[in-house]
């Protein structure tokens, strides 16, 4: 980091921290007896020349003994080197180890960095605690980087979000499209080694996180924070709350199955006949992906970043490299949780993707972590809510942890199609439940489809909202504050909802 900032350390633990101001004033102050005892010194000096080749050895001790009688330790905040990024991924899985009975492991966090095509090791911010050296007579100031200890985390997310105003603003000029998104910076990675806690280093990195998302241009600061009293401290550095609707529903996996495939009277069935297909996608970073994920993207604006306010903006690597390794399977014990609606086609066609689905499993519900549909697409018959009823019976096979493979009765054939199974269906009388956005679950109750029944209880539907996610306007001119209104007044008036696989 080419400006690292410094900062006083007041506790008595480490009573010998200094401020390089502080110690900038002490040379103010004493500058002219600085100045008089180095002319003593350098006719010393030049008086003891001939002495010097005799004694120098004794000068030399002497001088060392003075330096090592200099060292101060100091708390700099500065952004990581690429080569350290490996011990800070080890640092957060241990401070992390004592505030959840789960922690992630360290792989976790260097693959959110690894993969993220935005990630950059400056916008990791970092608080060590260094060991100086003051030289007693140049008052040089020198720091010993093998004693450097990280004590405190901050991490900066570059991302792009939609304020939804595409969508809700028909009027909206083609040249004005562009305000549809905002540059921000998410915060996450927030830890302190327990050592260095109650000191308040995470406020003064969270402070330093400012000055860089500011240079940086970006017009907003956004976190999540699940408990209240987390929240509480964030509310003291500006952060406002925003409130995600979500909903729980129960539902019955034996019901789901027979919306989810043709029952031709065997052990397995098809998707709507010839017409459709649920695949099991496992790579998204292979050549056969990128039409692929032209239409990901493409399906993605249309129905969330034009609908929902906080939406992350996706670009193509942003799917390859980040949402499609997250999707498909994080690490080799993963199985992944990505599946891809799409007609049936013969070859040389290729098949069309309308849809996408992924559910993860939280203790004991299902968590609807992706999901779009094409809102344009004029296949015969097909429609948002049959997309998510095709979808929604694998993707929570996948989330159970049932083995889809094509051996021993599995879900899928050689290509990763979907079959069914009726084998490992859950019985009658047991439902799943499952937490998904109230505006996805909207979507299905006002998709009038006559011949698809409801496979949930319009009366057994919990609200479950989400006020874990907070915005911080940060400072810009008049005329930017204009043409970037607050988060927190868009959401009032426009959907929010950052999907799981975009959390930090």
């Amino acid at each position: 980091d080419p400006d690292p900032t410094y900062v006083e350390d007041n506790q008595e633990k480490v009573n010998t921290s200094y401020s390089v101001k502080m110690e900038k004033n002490s040379m103010v102050e004493n500058q002219e007896s600085e100045e008089s005892q180095k002319n003593d010194n350098e006719d010393e000096i030049k008086s003891g020349e001939k002495e010097e080749t005799s004694n120098g050895d004794n000068i030399s001790d002497t001088l060392k003994e003075n330096q090592l009688s200099s060292f101060k330790k100091m708390i700099v905040i500065h952004g990581l080197q690429k080569s350290d990024i490996q011990t800070w991924t080890q640092f957060c899985e241990e401070c992390f180890a004592e505030k959840k009975p789960t922690p992630p492991p360290a792989e976790y966090f260097y693959r959110h960095y690894a993969n993220d095509p935005h990630a950059d090791p400056n916008l990791v911010r970092i608080a060590f605690e260094s060991t100086f050296s003051v030289t007693p007579i140049t008052r040089k100031i020198s720091m010993k980087e093998e004693d450097r200890i990280m004590a405190s985390s901050v991490r900066i997310f570059h991302r792009e979000i939609s304020t939804g105003s595409f969508h809700h603003n028909d009027d909206i000029a083609e040249k004005d499209q562009k305000l549809q998104y905002i540059v921000v910076g998410g915060i996450g990675e927030v830890c302190t080694h327990p050592d260095y806690r109650k000191r308040g280093l995470a406020t003064k990195l969270l402070q330093n996180a400012f000055e860089k998302m500011i240079q940086r241009n970006m017009k907003h600061s956004l976190l999540h924070a699940s408990q209240p009293e987390i929240q509480q401290v964030y509310m003291k550095q500006g952060y406002e709350n925003v409130t995600t609707l979500w909903s729980l529903i129960f539902l019955q996996m034996d019901k789901l199955f027979h919306h989810a495939v043709i029952d031709d009277g065997s052990d397995t069935g098809s998707i709507e006949g010839d017409k459709y297909q649920a695949r099991l996608l496992t790579n998204l970073n292979n050549e056969d992906s990128d039409s692929r994920i032209m239409d990901l993207m493409r399906i993605h604006r249309a129905y969330s970043e034009n609908r929902f306010a906080g939406c992350v903006k996706r670009s193509f690597s942003y799917w390859r490299n980040y949402i499609g390794k997250e999707l498909c399977g994080a690490s080799p014990s993963d199985t992944s949780s990505f599946w891809v609606l799409e007609t049936k086609a013969t070859p040389p066609q290729k098949p069309k993707l309308l849809a996408w689905i992924s559910v993860r499993k939280r203790g004991e519900k299902f968590q609807l972590r992706e999901f779009g549909a094409d809102l344009s697409s004029r296949e015969k018959n097909f429609s948002v809510k049959k997309a998510f009823y095709y979808l929604l019976f694998p993707a929570i096979q996948s989330a159970r942890g049932v083995k889809m493979s094509n051996n021993n009765g599995g879900n899928i054939d050689s290509e990763g199609i979907f079959i069914g199974n009726k084998s490992n269906v859950i019985k009658n009388g047991v439902d799943v439940i499952l937490h998904l956005p109230t505006v996805v679950l909207n979507d299905l109750a006002s998709d009038k489809e006559d011949d698809i029944a409801n496979f949930w209880n319009l009366d057994s539907v919990f609200p479950d909202d989400d006020d874990g996610w907070m915005y911080k306007q940060l400072p810009c001119s008049d005329t930017e504050a204009k043409h970037h209104p607050s988060m927190v007044e868009i959401a009032k008036d426009i959907p929010h909802l950052i999907w799981p696989s975009d959390a930090f």
